[in-house]
């Protein structure tokens, strides 16, 4: 299939998806939800958003640093943005390419961008693997699950786990080419600074949930989006549209929330989501032409 195909079809499905959703809303109680006050919310979480890619540009620069290559921060941030920019609009995660490709640019070799761009990405798995699984099993509590479908959450637990372990074999063999000396301190850096990136994109989160009336304890709706963010992941729609609403739609039942509201949570996260990555899209505008 053409590039230009492939990426219709991804565009297409959570196109598709989303308007499966809204054809069983209820559209008076949709718009109910989505009042003026929503758009106050959706600027502090962008805000908030924007403070992550800070720390994740700190990231980066800290690994880009470990292969003995100078990085200044405005360098880190721009790869930064242009990655994550790439990354949210296309179906083959360009974004990873992109990181490979400046930290080449910047001198570092092949082997070792490529052990950059692994540890970079693995970091955010590890810590939203081991969540996800505690997410799993809150999830299977509140619900009071039968045990057969708590067998089936094992399940899902247990091969998630076997994926976070194989990839950390992984990132552990692509680390000996950065890390030398110090390797636990090393790792324990890019763990806290993922812990500290994704603790503000969830209180983005939690400001747009306040933002449509969501009222539920916090850890769960955290709970509730790191289902819905490990859907998103799957390559068929742009951003995760369509695939996260329905999740939420789903996972937020049982504590109430109509699919109006879980609805008008995964259209503002998407929302926030794609308007962060306007920079992003500028800087690698202008990067092409120059």
């Amino acid at each position: 299939m053409r590039t230009w195909a492939r990426y219709l079809v991804y565009y297409a499905a959570g196109v598709i998806i989303i308007a499966l959703i809204f054809s069983r809303l209820d559209l008076g109680k949709f718009l109910s939800v989505v009042h003026g006050g929503v758009v106050s919310y959706l600027l502090f979480a962008l805000l908030t958003v924007f403070v992550m890619y800070v720390v994740r540009s700190v990231r980066w620069r800290y690994l880009i640093e470990r292969t003995g290559t100078k990085c200044r921060m405005r360098a880190a941030i721009t790869g930064s943005l242009i990655a994550i920019t790439l990354g949210f609009v296309t179906p083959s995660k360009l974004g990873e390419f992109w990181r490979i490709r400046h930290a080449t640019s910047l001198g570092v070799s092949m082997k070792s961008a490529i052990a950059s761009a692994v540890l970079d990405r693995g970091s955010d798995i590890v810590v939203i693997g081991v969540l996800g699984v505690i997410a799993l099993v809150r999830y299977a509590e509140v619900l009071e699950l039968t045990f057969q479908r708590l067998w089936l959450i094992a399940v899902f637990g247990l091969v998630l786990l076997l994926v976070m372990w194989k990839f950390q074999s992984v990132m552990k063999r692509w680390a000996q080419h950065l890390c030398t000396r110090d390797k636990l301190r090393k790792y324990l850096v890019l763990v806290l600074l993922s812990m500290i990136g994704w603790s503000l994109y969830f209180y983005a989160t939690l400001l747009l949930s306040r933002g449509v009336g969501i009222e539920m304890p916090a850890l769960d709706l955290v709970g509730a989006v790191i289902l819905a963010n490990l859907v998103a992941l799957l390559p068929i729609s742009i951003g995760g549209l369509g695939t996260r609403e329905a999740v939420f739609i789903g996972v937020l039942l049982p504590w109430g929330i109509v699919p109006e509201q879980a609805t008008a949570l995964g259209i503002l996260i998407f929302s926030m989501n794609a308007l962060s990555c306007i920079p992003g899209g500028i800087l690698w505008f202008f990067q092409r032409r120059a």
